[in-house]
């Protein structure tokens, strides 16, 4: 939960996202609860994307363990909506 959510790396991301509130007001949870939280919140569309920046602010933790830099996180938001986007054309 901490490298997704709390942790001071992405919670610059979180907060550029229109679901921060909700983040903010879940974040006490462990994190199976967060998520349905989170599901049970946001429309499907809006949990796609949330999905998306998740999966990516993992990639990103990732990246930072192994000595790559933190990206901007309007770049890092950037990328996850037209990775969706991407995805969802080429299906």
């Amino acid at each position: 939960m901490h490298a997704l959510v709390h942790c001071n790396v992405v919670t610059c991301v979180w907060e550029n996202t229109f679901w921060a509130m909700l983040i903010r007001d879940l974040d006490h949870l462990p994190f199976d609860s967060f998520l349905l939280g989170i599901f049970s919140s946001l429309a499907k569309d809006k949990f796609k994307v949330f999905c998306v920046v998740l999966w990516n602010l993992w990639w990103e933790q990732n990246k930072i363990t192994h000595g790559s830099s933190l990206r901007a996180a309007e770049a890092l938001l950037e990328e996850s909506g037209r990775y969706l986007f991407d995805f969802q054309e080429a299906k």
